[in-house]
């Protein structure tokens, strides 16, 4: 199953500062998690409130088979709902011994670049 939090924090001078990661009201299936706009504002306004800017979220992918790239539908969604910075967590249990592996990659969202090709 995967899990999605909220990033809250601020922007620096050369990147950014992540204060509190907080709890997000998702969807979960098996091998997808979805939020939707309401809760992105309610992070919005709630970091707001104390000071703080939503960054954007942190979500996990469900096992060692994928890897710590969002994927083209991750980075549309993110992109759209104006999130600053998103996370990936493959976590998973070693299979030769009872240690947990992490790996974790950070990204700026990129829209979804539309061509139109013009025709003659």
């Amino acid at each position: 199953m995967e899990h999605c939090e909220a990033l809250w924090g601020e922007s620096t001078v050369d990147g950014f500062r992540i204060t509190d990661i907080k709890h997000m009201k998702v969807t979960v299936e098996k091998n997808q998690v979805d939020y939707d706009d309401d809760e992105v504002q309610r992070h919005r306004a709630a970091a707001a409130k104390v000071g703080k800017t939503f960054l954007g979220t942190v979500h996990t992918h469900p096992g060692k088979s994928f890897d710590t790239c969002g994927s083209t539908h991750d980075h549309h969604v993110a992109s759209k709902d104006g999130e600053l910075l998103m996370g990936v967590v493959v976590l998973y249990k070693d299979p030769k011994g009872s240690k947990f592996v992490m790996q974790s990659d950070w990204w700026i969202p990129q829209p979804k670049i539309e061509v139109i090709y013009a025709e003659d």
